[in-house]
């Protein structure tokens, strides 16, 4: 994989919080790391955040090539900035061919902690403005994969 990227490690336990890893195009260290959390919202129709339903937690896989888009307005519970998450491959591409779309990397509930999402990922405001300002228009693919370290665990 070529140019800029974005990888998002998640634990099993996906209250825990994973790590979101930013790429510059022929680097093979990241340039700048944070926690994140791919934590779905319980609903009656999907109680157990099964990634492939909505509400679910973030499923895994490969997403198209995207970047940072400044919202005209900041939208409760995503904040100003938003990344736009289409799916390649995955489990993320079978959520998608199952109808679950609207994924995206969101902030938009200040710097305190991270909260659970409807199945995107949760970052901290601070930590999406330092994305914007490192990406400028510059468009990144993102992956997201198991932490293979958290396997039988919690």
């Amino acid at each position: 994989m070529t140019g800029a990227r974005i990888k998002i490690v998640l634990p099993d336990d996906r209250s825990q919080a994973g790590a979101l890893s930013l790429f510059l195009p022929g680097s093979a260290s990241p340039l700048f790391i944070c926690p994140c959390l791919g934590q779905g919202t319980p609903s009656a129709d999907n109680p157990d955040c099964d990634p492939i339903r909505p509400r679910g937690h973030t499923p895994l896989g490969r997403f198209m090539r995207t970047r940072v888009v400044r919202l005209p307005r900041p939208v409760v519970g995503v904040g100003r900035r938003w990344i736009s998450l289409t799916p390649e491959s995955g489990q993320a591409r079978d959520a998608w061919n199952a109808g679950r779309d609207g994924l995206g990397i969101h902030a938009g509930r200040g710097d305190e902690r991270l909260l659970p999402t409807l199945g995107g990922i949760r970052i901290l405001e601070r930590d999406m403005s330092v994305i914007e300002r490192l990406t400028l228009d510059l468009p990144f693919y993102v992956l997201i994969k198991r932490d293979k370290s958290s396997q039988g665990q919690g």
